[in-house]
């Protein structure tokens, strides 16, 4: 494949294509309705990418001649639902079938080199776990191990991907551990001294148990405590962890204090690295849960819960949104100069909306370079045909 076909993969453009091109193949049972499931379904990711903060909203825009033509050339729906009937059919999807999305999404990054710079300690990822709400209601419930489902389906559909699974205290427990050792993942998680006792009195009682100082260019001082091959703890003596504690120590005294296992072993020369590998979870809440939250995609809006699929079918469309808008911003200098431009992200999503609705827009880099100059978009007759 040459640059260019790498360039257009990595567009929005050819992003949506691909998107498109996994929905097209999701068995559609109404396959006679006026409307297809690949046009339910890329108005629904048109919302999350278009930033509405309501299915209403775009119910009432969908119909505007503007609208209605920049949803044809740039999403490429032929015709976009009423909320009604994108509630009904989004409802009945097989969450299982969106996942062949992403997985789409991560082959155009990885042959177009967006994730060199990402690797960390002998080639592997770091793959940060995290949960948080995207719906409640008071008479359904949605008790599921959505964990474990999502580190068998990775490991699954990336079989030979090399992950080092980075989480939090909830996390470092025997049975989570064994289930990462049998799919074959590394792991990197919070232990907190009151839920694991045992492990915390058999590190302080044990002779050959390593504390380090390391002193920046800063005078920050760099506190390291350390023991590979602990017991996790007296039920499960058998599972053996190696541990690292950290201290970080302010020139004015002020010290912040993190403890992790692992199952990478830990030596002087890699102390720093696997800190600062652990620390990265913060990044899961503020760079992508405050960016959903704040940042124009509404996922703690309720769009629906429906009576199969339909809220997980929705959180699905916006992380598709979220990860094209990721990739762009990774990977397309035009994209970045006008989010630049714009100043902030929600001023960015305002724009785009705003030109969206008021001019016809003839592909996706004249909304950008008009975002980045300044400037109107070429305004040309629209072709139906």
């Amino acid at each position: 494949m040459s640059k260019q076909s790498f360039r257009q993969s990595l567009s929005i453009a050819g992003l949506l294509k691909n998107t498109r091109q996994t929905f097209e193949q999701i068995p559609d049972h109404k396959s006679g309705s006026s409307i297809s499931l690949a046009d339910h379904l890329m108005s629904g990711l048109a919302i999350f990418g278009l930033k509405y903060p309501s299915l209403l909203q775009f119910d009432q825009d969908r119909n505007v001649d503007l609208t209605r033509s920049n949803l044809k050339s740039l999403y490429g729906i032929q015709q976009a639902p009423s909320d009604t009937y994108l509630r009904e059919r989004l409802d009945e999807v097989d969450l299982r079938h969106l996942r062949k999305s992403y997985t789409k999404l991560l082959q155009v990054l990885q042959k177009g080199k967006g994730l060199q710079g990402f690797t960390y300690l002998d080639n592997h990822y770091l793959l940060s776990l995290d949960g948080t709400d995207y719906f409640s209601y008071a008479d359904i419930h949605c008790e599921r191990n959505a964990a474990k489902r999502f580190l068998s389906d990775t490991r699954r559909e990336h079989p030979h991907m090399k992950f080092i699974l980075v989480e939090d205290v909830l996390a470092s427990n025997a049975p989570h551990i064994k289930h990462l050792q049998a799919l074959n993942y590394r792991y990197l998680m919070g232990a907190k001294q009151n839920d694991h006792k045992f492990l915390f009195d058999w590190i302080d009682n044990t002779s050959t148990t390593i504390t380090l100082d390391q002193v920046d260019e800063k005078g920050v001082i760099h506190r390291f405590r350390y023991l590979n091959n602990a017991p996790l703890n007296d039920a499960n003596f058998e599972l053996e962890v190696n541990f690292l504690e950290y201290w970080e120590i302010q020139a004015n005294g002020k010290s912040t204090h993190f403890s992790w296992v692992t199952d990478i072993p830990i030596s002087d020369d890699n102390l720093m690295q696997l800190m600062r590998g652990a620390r990265a979870r913060w990044k899961v809440e503020n760079e992508t849960f405050n960016t959903l939250k704040n940042h124009g995609y509404h996922f703690e809006h309720n769009f629906g819960h429906g009576y199969h699929h339909l809220s997980t079918v929705m959180v699905h469309l916006m992380m598709l949104a979220f990860l094209i808008d990721q990739i762009q911003q990774r990977c397309r200098m035009l994209f970045n100069r006008a989010m630049d431009k714009a100043k902030s992200r929600t001023r960015f999503w305002q724009k785009i909306r705003n030109l969206f609705q008021s001019f016809l827009i003839p592909h996706w880099e004249a909304m950008y370079l008009g975002i980045a100059n300044e400037l109107k978009p070429t305004v040309t007759p629209y072709n139906s045909s």
